[in-house]
């Protein structure tokens, strides 16, 4: 089952098949720790020093960076790079928001999800 809305965080239709309770929780607790790739907000500075901010998608081929903002998606040769941030998550961490047993809840129906998309059709 697929939502509607907007693309802002990783499938997780199969996150069960990708990843054990304690990176879940982890994932839960300190969202910054490991950001999945795609969806880590970050800025870019050129040599120029002009700063390009989004979300940082995986390098090219030939290690250019690939930035998106807005529907948008800006490649930034490698040549042109001064720096780049690390990616920060866009999700909050959810230990404020969430008490022990809603969390332990979340992480046990997370580890259950292991259809992902190829699944689809398939019985």
């Amino acid at each position: 089952m697929h939502g509607v809305g907007g693309d802002v965080g990783p499938e997780l239709g199969a996150i069960g098949k990708k990843h054990d309770s304690t990176y879940l929780l982890r994932s839960l607790i300190n969202p910054g720790a490991e950001v999945a790739v795609g969806y880590g907000l970050g800025t870019i500075t050129l040599k120029d020093g002009t700063e390009i901010s989004g979300n940082f998608m995986p390098d090219d081929k030939d290690g250019n960076a690939m930035i998106k903002f807005a529907e948008t998606t800006k490649i930034i040769k490698k040549s042109d790079i001064a720096k780049k941030s690390k990616p920060v998550s866009a999700m909050p961490p959810m230990n404020g928001l969430l008490s022990k047993q809603e969390a332990r809840d979340l992480v046990a129906f997370l580890v259950s999800c292991k259809k992902d998309k190829t699944d689809e059709g398939h019985k």
